[in-house]
């Protein structure tokens, strides 16, 4: 069978289009999106280590805090928080995915860390608590943290515009996530409130805040 041109003349052979629609055909990679995912993870961290240590820079007693165990609370929280968020990230990335189910992901370490604070608060009074929660450093935390993630999240947008997120408001939201934690791996260097009572309130607001901003911005940048 072959094509015909509007005069009735043949175009081109059925057979030959066929040839040149599939003599580009490469294998994909089903797992390219977890890759780029990893690679846009290094160069997020890179660049929120190198914002941190030029704008703030980073705390001094780091060894002394980790022999001690101040800081471990901080760091297992958001370890866990930015392999959630990856996790979600990657989901929401592929087609027909939806946030509707996958957030309840983003309760773990949530999770983990509230019942770490519930721990600390217990035997402490009122007084004591209001006091390690209202630290100062936490105007530093929900400001600098989504400040610093932006260009983190333009890295996760660039790999988030070559998939085929359907979702589009999700799957911003998801990217915001994920570059706020893993920003906050670089500033909870600086931040020198280690104690899980400070860190469930704070940390996981300058989260959301990253993530509500993503699920705003996304869309426009994605729009098919």
């Amino acid at each position: 069978m072959a094509s015909l041109g509007n005069d009735g003349g043949q175009l081109l052979d059925t057979d030959q289009l066929i040839d040149r629609l599939v003599a580009d055909h490469r294998r994909v990679n089903p797992h390219w999106i977890e890759r780029a995912c990893l690679l846009a993870a290094g160069a997020a961290l890179a660049v929120a280590i190198v914002l941190v240590a030029a704008v703030i820079g980073f705390r001094d007693d780091i060894p002394a805090a980790v022999m001690e165990g101040r800081i471990l609370a901080k760091y297992g929280f958001v370890v866990l928080a930015s392999l959630t968020a990856g996790l979600v990230y990657c989901r929401m990335a592929r087609p027909g995915r939806r946030l509707k189910v996958l957030w309840l992901a983003y309760l773990i370490p949530l999770g983990l860390v509230i019942a770490a604070a519930a721990i600390t608060a217990a035997g402490r009074g009122l007084g004591d608590i209001g006091a390690t929660v209202a630290d100062p450093n936490w105007r530093f935390c929900v400001t600098l943290v989504p400040a610093f993630a932006v260009i983190p999240f333009a890295l996760f947008a660039a790999v988030l515009r070559r998939a085929a997120p359907t979702d589009l408001a999700g799957a911003g939201f998801a990217t915001g996530i994920l570059a706020t934690a893993v920003t906050a791996l670089a500033y909870a260097a600086h931040c020198p409130a280690d104690s899980p009572l400070f860190v469930a309130v704070w940390y996981p607001l300058a989260f959301l805040i990253g993530g509500f901003a993503g699920a705003v911005v996304a869309p426009r940048l994605m729009r098919w």
